[in-house]
């Protein structure tokens, strides 16, 4: 028992003591930071407690506060770590345009263990390399096919709610999830998912997990060495666990798609002859044609693809769902709509018809600005910057909150207002280019936003389709939950009505 103590002691003393250095190395960089308006900050502990001692909710609600207080820019400090908060859009557009500043965040150095160096996480001439690679498998002609798969996993999905309505109510969370992850397993790596296996029910489980433990570890930064994470931590064993899951799942794709494979052409439109092309395709033919991604390489850009593709769509579809229910004025407008563009009311939609849906489109982008899927994003600076009038030092991180850029009042009036007018042409025509940015902008912009919007646009067809929609309890209230995702605290419970047509 004294020796427990005695280490305690020691580890206790040396934490101090590595704090309070790093304390009087970054003091400079702090001085000017703490110019910036901001939360009250302790001395040596900054806004820790703020953090600390939060639940994901509580910390989500913290930011909105601080938000709403200080903005379009404002400063937060955990022990040695200066972060500069950005929630307006000329702030973010000095820091987006131009090939300067897309190091992601320290943030993103948490999800490397699962990621590793994909999209996601990369930067400079890897990155650069990355994304040309994948380019191609957004091209038109792939869309085109892609919308098909779209559509049959949208009827897998009908056909599953008609079974759940049987109940009282019917949690839309995890069914979207299960589309979405279906959908991008065979748009992007050519295979076919079962979840009713274990397997693959474990991943999406594995995925909510993920995103715990980087909330728990972005706020106690004595575990941002993953080192130490796992020794001192018994959640380090929780990260182990998850890891195994996500990364044997990915695991069993790849050896799938590259038996029997065959390198093809890439013109330099990004066009291929192909008109079925996988995701996983553009990366083997990489490898063996050009030598210029390895297998990890590969690994990396799976994984990335499977969280991206799934977790953040599936989020979005089912914000949508919520406010369709929660407003339902919309419905029938949309319905209407789907029934002169498509001329008959069960016909499946093909690229061309989704893009007439602009109705529905002005909906989802309405919904997209108050629901963004992905609430932050971070950068590393390259080079010191003035924003706003403050000089911000190169060495403090940048936390760019696209939740308040939306809710930014000087760009969007009544901003908690829901109102798709707002998406009609004539509204958009000056508003600012970073006032409205649920894909990001700038260079590193989601690849993958034009895939996104059409998944959206289909899923949400076929469920208007067959279905009105009603909020099972009219009066739960919206409570969000800090995550890598926008993701709700509570389930989103809906009954479904199905059509008479």
């Amino acid at each position: 028992m004294d020796v427990f103590k005695n280490l305690s002691a020691v580890l206790a003393a040396v934490f101090v003591i590595y704090i309070v250095y790093k304390f009087l190395k970054i003091r400079s960089v702090l001085r000017k930071v703490y110019k910036l308006p901001g939360p009250p900050k302790l001395p040596i502990l900054g806004n820790f407690n703020d953090l600390f001692y939060s639940d994901s909710v509580q910390l989500f609600k913290n930011f909105r506060e601080w938000s709403r207080k200080y903005s379009p820019l404002y400063s937060v400090v955990v022990l040695d770590i200066p972060v500069v908060v950005v929630t307006g859009p000329d702030e973010f557009e000095k820091i987006a345009s131009g090939s300067k500043h897309i190091t992601k965040g320290m943030i993103y150095g948490l999800v490397e263990p699962w990621l590793g160096k994909g999209l996601l996480t990369n930067s400079g001439s890897l990155w650069q390399q990355r994304r040309k690679i994948l380019t191609p498998a957004f091209h038109f002609s792939i869309l085109q096919e892609f919308v098909k798969v779209f559509n049959k996993e949208t009827a897998r999905l009908v056909e599953t709610i008609k079974q759940e309505n049987k109940k009282s109510a019917t949690n839309i969370i995890p069914l979207i999830s299960q589309t979405a992850l279906n959908t991008i397993a065979e748009t992007s790596f050519g295979t076919t998912l079962d979840l009713t296996k274990k397997d693959d029910k474990n991943y999406v489980s594995a995925i909510h997990e993920m995103g715990k433990i980087l909330i728990y570890r972005m706020v106690r930064p004595w575990f941002y060495s993953l080192f130490v994470f796992y020794i001192l931590s018994s959640v380090g064993a929780k990260l182990k666990q998850v890891l195994s899951t996500l990364h044997s799942f990915t695991e069993r794709i790849i050896p799938e798609r590259s038996k029997d494979f065959k390198p093809f052409e890439v013109n330099t439109d990004g066009e291929t002859k192909r008109k079925k092309l996988a995701f996983l395709d553009l990366l083997l033919n990489a490898k063996l044609s050009k030598g210029i991604i390895d297998d990890q390489g590969i690994k990396d850009e799976v994984n990335t693809f499977m969280f991206e593709g799934h977790d953040t769509t599936a989020t979005g579809i089912s914000w949508i769902l919520r406010q369709l229910a929660t407003h339902s004025e919309y419905q029938d407008q949309i319905y209407e709509e789907i029934i002169t563009v498509l001329g008959d009311a069960q016909k499946q939609p093909d690229l061309n018809d989704l893009n007439e849906l602009k109705v529905m489109e002005r909906f989802i982008k309405e919904t997209l600005r108050l629901f963004p899927p992905v609430p932050y994003i971070a950068r590393t600076l390259d080079e010191d910057i003035e924003l706003n009038g403050y000089l911000i030092p190169k060495e403090a991180s940048i936390d760019i909150w696209i939740y308040d850029i939306h809710r930014n009042p000087k760009h969007w009036p009544e901003p908690e207002k829901f109102d798709p007018d707002r998406f009609l042409p004539e509204n958009c025509v000056n508003r600012h280019p970073f006032a409205y940015v649920p894909f990001s902008a700038g260079p590193r912009n989601c690849i993958g936003q034009r895939f996104a919007m059409y998944e959206m646009k289909a899923i949400i067809c076929g469920i208007m389709q067959n279905f009105s929609v009603k909020l099972a309890d009219k009066n739960e209230k919206v409570e969000i939950m800090t995550d890598l995702v926008l993701r709700s605290a509570h389930e989103i419970n809906l009954n479904f009505i199905p059509r008479t047509n």
